[in-house]
């Protein structure tokens, strides 16, 4: 992508969340998804490529705000896959759009995929508390040898 496109794509953006903060949601939420959908074209139709991630976050968020349970599903299932994409051992990355899908999926009755992603949740939640304690453990021995 040149980078004078992109300027252009940030431009939208912008004009989107703007045009979202000043009562005008729907019509920003579809310009988002026109710069998505331009996005993917760029991209050689990769619908979840690293320069979506920030879309679909800001996607799912406005279109969650504005009670749109459907179109804020799919834009977190699509930022979940770009965040496995971009961060597939950063666990804690993941957490926060399986959670969201997690609360729309339980919304919409959907309880087989609110069962699967709760406990994909919890099993990242578990890893991620893990991490810390081992840090913690690390980092206290590291302190009572220096204090030696």
């Amino acid at each position: 992508m040149v980078e004078s496109q992109q300027l252009v794509n940030w431009a939208k953006c912008f004009l989107a969340v703007t045009l979202y903060a000043e009562g005008a949601g729907a019509k920003g939420v579809e310009l988002l998804e026109d710069l998505i959908d331009e996005y993917i074209e760029t991209v050689d139709e990769d619908k979840y490529h690293p320069f979506l991630e920030s879309s679909y976050q800001q996607l799912g968020n406005m279109a969650f705000s504005l009670k749109n349970k459907d179109k804020a599903l799919e834009a977190y299932r699509c930022l979940l896959k770009c965040r496995e994409r971009i961060h597939p051992a950063d666990s804690k990355e993941l957490i926060r759009p399986l959670m969201q899908i997690l609360r729309l999926s339980a919304a919409n009755d959907d309880i087989t995929e609110a069962t699967e992603v709760g406990l994909k949740v919890n099993l990242l939640l578990i890893q991620h508390v893990n991490e810390i304690d081992n840090n913690l453990v690390m980092n206290s021995g590291n302190l009572e040898g220096a204090e030696k």
